[in-house]
């Protein structure tokens, strides 16, 4: 497992989506299993923004 510090909310929502994008792009084929809740929010609000801007 790999720790990775984030300054703050927003700092980790941006890094986790970044992960989630570089894996979706690089994979043929991924299964992702995403958390409910407001925590993720953040994440999921950067990863709708770039499939809106990107279509991938």
């Amino acid at each position: 497992m790999q720790l990775i510090k984030a300054e703050n909310y927003e700092d980790m929502s941006r890094i986790a989506a970044e992960i989630i994008i570089r894996k979706v792009r690089s994979a043929n084929r991924v299964t992702l299993g995403l958390a409910t809740g407001g925590t993720p929010k953040g994440t999921y609000e950067r990863l709708v923004a770039d499939h809106r801007q990107n279509g991938t």
